[in-house]
């Protein structure tokens, strides 16, 4: 059984950004689960859609399966949620920044997890932007979406970055 979908607001956003910053300094917490249902920095959406705890193969799978539990929505209700995604990739966090034998991390930049909806980095999430190229190519983009979901590779950016 899967947890309901929700989105994080001003205040998620930020507890998100702030333990994305004591990774960088060298701490190792564990990712802050409550913000993903406290209603402090989260809220229920519309719809009910739940997710589950699985483990993606690669980005293809990955945006099936999101394609395949947001179809009642319409693109435009979720394209620019900038709540939706950022709850999304701390529930999976574990995957898109997955501890070292050591136990740390290495995040990169905020906007990988964070979404970002100018053009710049917009993309750059390592959710949506998987998950866009899905809703455009579907099954015939093997190249673009293979890999781990916590990889972009310099073909996919160069690809992804294009406007029109």
């Amino acid at each position: 059984m899967g947890v309901f979908v929700r989105s994080l607001n001003e205040k998620g956003i930020q507890g998100f950004r702030d333990y994305l910053r004591e990774i960088r300094d060298g701490a190792m917490p564990q990712p802050p689960a409550e913000l993903l249902s406290n209603s402090v920095y989260s809220s229920g959406m519309d719809g009910d859609i739940e997710v589950d705890d699985i483990i993606f193969k690669d980005k293809h799978e990955m945006s099936r399966y999101f394609n395949g539990r947001f179809y009642m929505l319409s693109h435009s209700e979720i394209d620019k949620n900038v709540g939706l995604w950022s709850w999304l990739a701390l529930y999976y966090f574990d995957q898109l920044c997955p501890p070292n034998n050591a136990g740390k991390r290495s995040p990169g930049q905020d906007y990988r997890y964070i979404l970002e909806t100018g053009f710049r980095y917009y993309h750059r999430h390592l959710l949506l932007g998987p998950y866009n190229i899905y809703l455009i190519h579907g099954d015939r983009a093997p190249l673009l979406l293979s890999g781990p979901i916590n990889k972009t590779s310099s073909y996919y950016v160069e690809l992804s970055s294009r406007q029109g």
